[in-house]
């Protein structure tokens, strides 16, 4: 199986081909990821206005709602494997859940605490 490892301080990330995250994914995932810092909580919830995603994604029309969460199941789906010295491995997700409020224009998101210092450093890694 081919993956792309990443190193972080004696830790490294490893995404398998399957788990790539396609050009849409990114863009969605990237405003997530510029919103840790490193004195969050480990299960703070991010909330994200829905229609920022939208217009970053490019989704227009009836379905959009569809076309967004089709987009979340996969990055839920996703797995994320981190090596760590001395520790051992841990498998995760790039997503740890999703809220949809009803009636309101706001997903609140939460996403794993093993990722968050790759998220502090995502713009090494946006290639993925």
């Amino acid at each position: 199986m081919e993956y792309k490892p990443i190193n972080n301080e004696g830790n490294s990330i490893c995404i398998h081909q399957e788990n790539l995250l396609t050009e849409i994914e990114k863009k969605t995932v990237l405003p997530m990821m510029r919103m840790v810092k490193s004195a969050d909580e480990e299960n703070k919830v991010y909330e994200l206005y829905i229609q920022e995603f939208y217009d970053l994604l490019g989704i227009q029309g009836l379905d959009s709602n569809l076309q967004f969460e089709e987009i979340i199941d996969e990055l839920l789906s996703k797995l994320v494997e981190i090596s760590r010295e001395n520790v051992g491995k841990v498998m995760t997700h790039w997503i740890v859940s999703v809220r949809y409020i009803e009636d309101s224009e706001v997903v609140q998101v939460r996403l794993p605490a093993d990722l968050k210092p790759y998220f502090l450093q995502f713009k090494k890694y946006l290639a993925l």
